[in-house]
């Protein structure tokens, strides 16, 4: 009766005029509808991501508490039903124009969710109706609701999450709860991301135990968080990265997971009394801690899309060196006070000062980070030093590691002063150092599912094992010889085909060869089951893995490589049981022992080119599709074919002394070269009649063709003088295929060697030309990359980047489609910008366009007929960056030096009144140099608006999107709304995506951003085959560490190979953090639902940033003295 007389009164305050009324009467309705007493709510259940057996699977007695009257909610009747119109109030204050009131409201939303209505119960309607503003809050314009938002769904207990707010959506169903909730870990406010993303990975935590069991509905609703949180990296911010990683160590894979030891202790007489054969059945018995972490370690990687398991492995392929790094630390914090000579304390000092810069870098606050280094160096406690290594040596079982961890832990928080402090610096950098995930306890168990597939994991233990193999050998040691056991066993012949996963198997023992052979088992009967492998090992990528092995473990190899090559080349027939993988096998012999199989170069050849490559025998057929997931049998083979004439070259590359390599060029490259120009220029045709080859095997052909011309030249420089301008150009027909697949693996495989630094600079302008890409998922990355590579030459003082602007130009000026009718030179108006948003920046912007202006002082070193191409494309390049520098609100001043250009590109005037003609003479027509500040606006407006639009919209400016374009003239530009599309973009639309012209293709979007080593395999151009397996890390690392390790020889050798590190954290941005749209000036707001932000676009970022020194070559010598008035 109390309550009936009230809630009229409380209505009433829910719409007053005055904050605190409503925001009082909103929290008193939401607690009599969730039936909270004075009391106040119960204490929640904690997500325990640490405990095992897993809350997730966990009988729902689990749960259940001791009944307490004053805090268990208890509503006497369903509220909404009694009093309708106050509950609809209550869900009106979701609108509420004070973000307090919002709060208030979404915190009684969760309230009631978690309660269930004070028990009662919710209507499926109504509960609905909840979720959905729940979900609208996750995206309000206001931070404090947001976080309010976030922390009403982590008061909930595991059960509700799954079955209540799980049932509006899993984390990947578009506006759900949970994907919005997935979403704040990208929110602009550090205090909403933190919450978020540490909640996440609490859910996930808990959620591990039921995938693991094989829950599918958790793992459907769930499984996709690890991923969500990996993602995040891509936005390079330091304090989300900082995030990712502790919530890794925190939540995902928690130091203390699972909490079961491993022996009892024993505590005076009264234990040891016990008896003995009951104790040891009680060890048996129970589950090993190893195996039950490296199963979660397993499902975690399984259920992680491409890009977050690339992030995942760098961070594990960082460790041994950010150990070294640590080790290096550890030797400088003892030199410094170990009372050293004076000369040698000063270098000491200045030596530790830069590691410690290095590390502080890294951390959120890098002032706060380097006072808490110091801190620690000068307090020179050798225990902690000694934990410290205990922790980073990969001799340690995870036992180990974790005590030293939490030892190290308690020592530095019972110190006196501040030193406590230093461990939110000093933690998460022995994180990323310490073996905590490829641990040698864990190898055993991932051994085994690796065998037998057990729940699921076989694929997943596969990669990981060869990840450990290729990365943290040295974790891999004590377990190599079980693999090597396995594959004996396994051994295939003419009836036993090669059983399933032994191919992953033979990678990691191939990859574990390279850098340890001698470690690997010599019996007579491991070595013959290798060469039955390497004979008919299928698929074929078995052989060559075999022969790696082979070739790299035994000292007597010569018996076993001729052995090999005999039984593949006499009888040779095509089509024969093992024939591919044959070929598969002397295609790395040619690689790994070309001068101990030179006696049979000849017979090789012939079976390369005379019996495969030059041989049609599947025809072309007008219905053939263009491109085949899986090549078939020839297809195959002729790739094969392809690798064993370029491996051979790459061989001698690596063998052969450089006085000796120009007879090597004259008479073995030459011609390697010569066919695969031709096959790329012929669309991958080999035979003499055009269109004899099926289209697949033409796509696939021309593809592998480019990519083995890029190992060539980044083989040694004289194959790179083979790689003529003329010839280079013709490269960019692959980069604006008609095939989405083969756009994507080439710029893959540009970024691949470039990010290595064995390529030279002039292959950056190919990934300038996918300017028009139309898939955002090959283009993005690839914009992102550039950003990254030039940020790292910036930090260097490196002009890399600026340089390659002439290159670019010289490129685009012999672009098959150039022609100078202005809307056919609109699209190298963006061109220009997809460059300057790589590139330019206010302190570069004068060079680029000194750059621009130098390109009319010459003429064109190629082809001199191309030469008003070239001074057209000045003309537009000038007019876009000086409309580009204006809008962006920098000065262009005039650029004092001279920048050398490439001789080979490049030629001098004859005489100056020559130069003065030319510097004279606009040669872009008039019409497009009045529109260019149009098509600037235009192109920057729709950038800066792209996420209101739709993705219909989107897809009809892709291009305008993707770039911004700028205009310099004097004449007074025209006003023009709508820009005039250009002639690509029409026909795109009418024609098939095979006849569009190169510069404007469309084709279905097949994402290739982060290539599987399967998927490159696949792909025919695998690159198990180099050692190269071991990528770099970035130059922004490598650079700061050169000073610190010139005093330490040993430890400069601890640059050994990163995995992708840029691919995870690009040195530029490539999304913004993302946060609702703003709110519209409104009092009262209804049916206010928050806008997201910016969809996230992570891309495959910049790699190593070392610079390939230039060759010296014709095409690479600089031009000094071009005579130009323009300077």
């Amino acid at each position: 009766l109390v309550i009936q007389n009230i809630v009229p009164q409380i209505e009433s305050e829910l719409s007053a005029e005055n904050v605190d009324v409503r925001l009082l009467a909103t929290e008193t309705v939401g607690d009599l509808i969730s039936g909270i007493g004075a009391a106040g709510p119960p204490t929640p259940i904690a997500l325990d991501p640490a405990a095992y057996p897993s809350q997730s699977i966990d009988p729902p007695s689990a749960y259940f508490r001791t009944y307490n009257f004053l805090t268990t909610p208890a509503a006497p009747h369903a509220f909404s039903s009694v009093h309708a119109s106050t509950y609809q109030g209550f869900l009106n204050r979701r609108n509420d124009k004070s973000p307090r009131v919002r709060s208030i409201w979404v915190t009684c939303a969760g309230r009631i969710l978690a309660t269930s209505a004070g028990g009662v119960g919710l209507d499926p309607k109504e509960e609905n109706a909840l979720l959905r503003y729940i979900s609208d809050m996750l995206v309000d314009t206001d931070d404090h609701v947001r976080l309010a938002a976030v922390q009403a769904i982590g008061r909930c207990d595991f059960e509700t999450i799954v079955q209540r707010i799980g049932s509006s959506g899993s984390v990947t169903t578009p506006d759900s709860v949970l994907s919005n909730l997935a979403d704040r870990i990208k929110d602009r406010k550090h205090n909403v991301r933190a919450e978020a993303m540490s909640l996440l990975g609490r859910i996930w935590g808990v959620a591990a135990g039921a995938i693991t069991e094989g829950n599918d509905r958790v793992r459907m609703l769930l499984g996709a968080i690890p991923s969500r949180i990996f993602d995040a990296i891509y936005i390079n911010d330091r304090e989300i990265t900082a995030l990712v990683q502790q919530v890794l160590y925190d939540s995902l894979l928690p130091l203390s997971f699972p909490p079961i030891k491993t022996k009892s202790t024993s505590n005076g007489d009264s234990q040891r009394v016990k008896d003995s054969q009951i104790l040891a059945l009680q060890v048996e018995k129970a589950p090993s801690p190893d195996a039950i972490r490296a199963e979660r370690i397993l499902v975690l990687v399984r259920d992680l899309e491409q890009k977050a398991k690339t992030v995942f492995f760098t961070f594990q392929a960082r460790q041994t060196k950010r150990a070294q790094y640590l080790e290096a630390f550890l030797k400088r914090c003892e030199d410094y006070n170990g009372g050293v000579n004076a000369k040698n304390g000063k270098e000491g000092s200045g030596s530790l000062s830069k590691l410690i810069e290095f590390f502080a870098r890294e951390r959120p606050e890098p002032l706060v980070a380097n006072d808490h280094l110091w801190k620690f160096a000068k307090k020179h406690d050798r225990r902690c030093y000694q934990l410290i290594r205990f922790a980073i040596n990969p001799d340690s079982d995870y036992k180990k590691v974790v005590n030293a961890i939490k030892e190290l832990t308690k020592r530095v928080e019972e110190q006196t002063g501040h030193t406590p402090a230093i461990l939110t610096t000093l933690l998460p950098i022995i994180y990323q150092a310490s073996v905590l995930v490829y641990s040698k306890s864990h190898v055993p168990t991932i051994v085994d599912i690796s065998r037998t597939e057990d729940k699921g994991l076989g694929s997943s233990a596969h990669e990981v094992l060869r990840e450990i193999s290729t990365h943290n050998p040295e974790v891999f040691k004590a377990h190599v010889r079980s693999l090597c056991t396995t594959l004996q066993e396994q051994v295939p012949s003419k009836d036993r085909p090669t059983e399933s996963g032994v191919v992953e198997t033979l990678k990691a023992c191939a990859g574990f060869a390279q850098r340890y052979p001698q470690e690997i088992p010599r019996e007579r009967a491991f070595l013959q089951a290798m060469v039955q492998f390497a004979l008919h090992g299928k698929p074929p990528i078995a052989a060559k893995h075999a022969v790696s092995v082979i070739v790299a473990a035994d000292e007597k190899k010569d018996m076993y490589v001729k052995d090999i090559v005999t039984k593949c080349v006499q009888g040779f027939e095509y089509g024969e049981e093992g024939y591919l993988s044959k070929l598969a096998a002397l295609s790395q012999l040619m690689l790994l022992s070309a001068k101990d199989t030179e006696d049979e170069h000849d017979n090789i050849l012939e079976i390369a080119i005379q019996k495969v490559l030059l041989q049609v025998r599947t025809k072309a057929k007008s219905d053939d599709v263009e491109w085949q997931e899986e090549p078939d049998d020839e297809c195959e083979a002729k790739i094969w074919a392809l690798k064993i004439l370029a491996n051979r070259l790459r061989s001698y590359a690596m063998s052969v002394p450089d006085s000796e390599m120009e007879s090597v060029v004259t008479e073995l490259a030459l011609p390697v070269f010569k066919l695969l120009n031709r096959v790329v220029d012929k669309d991958g045709e080999l035979s003499k009649t055009q269109g004899e080859t099926p289209k697949p095997h033409r796509a696939r052909l021309r593809l592998n063709a480019a990519i083995l011309l890029l190992k060539l030249c980044s083989a040694h420089k004289r194959f790179d003088a083979l790689m003529e301008p003329k010839n280079f150009n013709r490269l960019i027909v692959i980069a604006q295929d008609p095939l989405p697949e083969i756009r994507s693996a080439f710029v893959d495989a540009i970024k691949k060697y470039l990010g290595q630094g064995r390529l030279p600079q002039r292959f950056y302008t190919l990934v300038f030309v996918y300017a028009f890409e139309p898939n955002a998922v090959i283009k993005n990355p690839a914009l992102t990359w550039l950003k990254g590579r030039a940020a790292a030459f910036a930090k260097t003082n490196e002009t890399v980047m600026e340089t390659t602007f002439a290159r670019f130009i010289s490129l685009l000026a012999h672009h098959p489609d150039f022609s100078t009718e202005a809307d056919n030179l609109q699209d190298f108006v963006d061109y220009m910008m997809f460059y300057l948003k790589a590139v330019a920046t206010p302190a570069n912007i004068a060079l680029i366009y000194h750059i621009a202006q130098r390109m009319k002082s010459v003429r064109d070193g190629i082809d001199e007929s191309k030469s008003e191409n070239l001074y057209c494309l000045s003309d537009i390049a000038q007019a876009v960056i000086h409309r580009y520098q204006e809008l962006q609100g920098w000065s262009l001043s005039v650029y004092s030096g001279k920048p050398r250009l490439p001789a080979g590109l490049f030629a001098p005037l004859p005489n100056h009144a020559v130069a003065q003609e030319i510097a004279d003479k606009q040669y872009v027509p008039e019409k497009l140099m009045e529109n260019i500040e149009d098509l600037v606006r235009d192109r920057l407006r729709t950038k800066k608006r792209k996420s209101e639009s739709t993705n219909t919209q989107a897809k009809k400016r892709a291009r305008a999107s993707e770039g911004k374009s700028t205009k310099a003239t004097t004449k007074k530009a025209k006003s023009v709304k709508t820009p005039k599309k250009s002639r690509a973009s029409n026909a795109t639309a009418s024609v098939p995506a095979s006849e569009v012209r190169r510069s404007s293709r469309k084709s279905g979007a097949k994402s290739y951003l982060e290539q599987s080593d399967s998927e490159e395999e696949a792909n025919g151009f695998d690159d198990a085959e180099e050692d190269d397996s071991n990528d770099e890390e970035s130059d922004a690392e490598d650079q700061e560490m050169d000073d610190a390790e010139e005093q330490e020889p040993e430890q400069a050798e601890a640059a050994s190979d990163e995995a992708e590190q840029e691919a995870v954290e690009p040195e530029e941005p490539q999304e913004e953090v993302e946060a609702p749209a703003p709110e519209a000036p409104q009092t009262r707001r209804s049916g206010r639902a928050g806008a997201k932000g910016k969809n996230a676009r992570p891309a495959a970022a910049p790699k190593r940033s070392s610079r390939r020194k230039k060759n010296g070559v014709a095409s690479d010598s600089e031009l000094s003295d071009a005579p130009s008035d323009m300077e």
